[in-house]
């Protein structure tokens, strides 16, 4: 049962490095769209809606913060976490790309 998977379209800048310094806006998203990063809660007229994070969610706030104060090259001045998809915008700074440091990991938190 071998199937076929789809032609995805190319996103990245052809001939870009993207191991030198700059910022990147990164979305994670989801498999299969399960909510388990959090709910929406609230709603209706008087109740403004908003994202209750779950274990998973509190545990990707804080690999997202243990980056942050762990390695002075990246910097994540503002991310979202919704129930499907984490959004942050990273900046990487003095990135050497041959560093052996390259990938900070913390259980279920991968950043390259």
């Amino acid at each position: 049962m071998d199937k076929e998977m789809p032609v995805r379209k190319k996103i990245r800048l052809e001939g870009y490095d993207y191991s030198k310094n700059g910022a990147y806006y990164v979305t994670f998203c989801v498999e299969n769209r399960y909510e388990i990063l959090g709910k929406i809660v609230g709603s209706g007229f008087h109740a403004r809606p908003s994202v209750e994070l779950s274990d998973i969610g509190i545990e990707t706030q804080k690999s997202i913060e243990y980056i942050c104060e762990n390695d002075e090259r990246i910097e994540i001045p503002k991310y979202v976490i919704m129930p499907l998809k984490d959004s942050q915008t990273l900046e990487c700074m003095n990135w050497q790309s041959n560093s052996s440091q390259r990938a900070i990991s913390r259980p279920g938190f991968l950043c390259l």
